[in-house]
């Protein structure tokens, strides 16, 4: 009993994890496209973050980081769970930094 509701506990912090990337994806995904893309080529369709988050979803099944090839004692999880996590925001950031001194 203790083993199926570990794995169910697994299954339901992965779907949240992945919902989580699709939809923080998508809508940076989004929003760069409006920056980027829309704003110079008038003539590009209008997508919204919904569009990118299904892309993402797509996306998710087909991306996925492998460190079985890394030795145990180098593995760092914390740090890429919660670079994951982050990584979409920081990214945005980025965009807006290049958006307002360069562009």
């Amino acid at each position: 009993m203790e083993i199926l509701l570990g794995v169910i506990l697994a299954i339901l912090i992965f779907s949240i994890l992945m919902l989580y990337q699709s939809f923080a994806w998508g809508y940076v995904a989004s929003v760069l496209y409006s920056w980027f893309v829309t704003s110079y080529f008038t003539e590009a369709p209008i997508l919204y973050w919904w569009h990118f988050a299904g892309f993402m979803f797509i996306a998710n099944c087909f991306i996925h980081s492998d460190t079985h090839h890394f030795k145990d004692e180098i593995k760092d999880k914390t740090t890429g769970a919660v670079s994951s996590i982050i990584a979409p925001w920081v990214l945005l950031f980025a965009a807006w930094v290049f958006k307002i001194i360069i562009l």
